[in-house]
């Protein structure tokens, strides 16, 4: 069954009433298991012939795969800042403690003026911060 993949047809002739039944596979398991959109109209208890047609395959232009991964990248990258986004390292953000009984934080933010810094060095310079050491 290397041959058959997802999405592929398989045609079963039913051995009493010489009919024609086919089926899409929509899992394809091992070698010798695989899953079909729905079962056929009787058991096939003895070995019957089948043909199979595969599906058409989408040609995949490889240029724009990879830019479309490169972009995903770079998305997730700015994503993953959250809170203490800071324009991908040009800023510095970082928490200060309120003042008064109830405490709480403000969220600072100072711009480098520098080079944009790495997560882990901005993870560092807020690390450094008072209130903000549990970052760490």
């Amino acid at each position: 069954m290397d041959e058959l993949h997802n999405g592929d047809a398989i045609i079963v002739t039913h051995p009493a009433s010489l009919i024609d039944e086919t089926r899409i596979i929509t899992m394809v398991l091992s070698n010798v298991s695989m899953n079909m959109s729905s079962a056929f109209s009787s058991d096939l208890i003895s070995t019957s012939d089948f043909r199979f047609v595969n599906q058409p395959r989408e040609e995949v232009d490889h240029t724009i795969a990879e830019s479309r991964k490169r972009q995903k990248r770079v998305d997730g990258e700015k994503d993953a800042f959250g809170t203490y986004a800071g324009d991908l390292g040009e800023k510095f953000v970082y928490r200060e403690r309120k003042p008064g009984v109830y405490g709480g934080y403000y969220i600072c933010s100072e711009d480098n003026g520098e080079a944009p810094k790495s997560r882990g060095e901005l993870l560092n310079m807020r690390s450094k911060k008072k209130a903000d050491r549990m970052c760490m």
